[in-house]
């Protein structure tokens, strides 16, 4: 029952963050693309804009594809570590928790998910 545990999350989670970076990656599922990556780096001051678009999309979709092959573990989850711990610390950290409210919620949840899948 523990693999099939472990299936079901590293499938989902997986899934759903590289579902995430390929919004930013390559505008998939409505999402921004680089360029638009790119812009959202710049208003949050983080310079290269252009290195720092590539490196958050690039480690969520293939974190997230590595993770939900179960391929090269723990290294997916360690890719999904680092993009989710900048959201958190810059995007969201003068909010409160909640999602609802602009929040680290999203962020924290997936930083307890990926800590979980590297640590098993």
């Amino acid at each position: 029952m523990r693999d099939l545990a472990r299936l079901l999350l590293r499938l989902v989670f997986g899934g759903l963050i590289a579902g995430h970076g390929a919004q930013k990656l390559f505008g998939w599922f409505e999402g921004p693309g680089l360029g638009g990556t790119q812009k959202m780096m710049d208003m949050m001051g983080l310079k290269p804009s252009e290195r720092w678009a590539l490196a958050a999309a690039g480690s969520e979709f293939g974190g997230g594809v590595l993770t939900a092959l179960g391929f090269l573990s723990p290294l997916g989850p360690l890719a999904v570590i680092a993009p989710m711990t900048v959201a958190a610390t810059t995007v969201h950290a003068d909010k409160p928790i909640w999602s609802s409210k602009g929040g680290a919620e999203l962020p924290v949840t997936n930083l307890a998910i990926a800590g979980a899948l590297f640590l098993a």
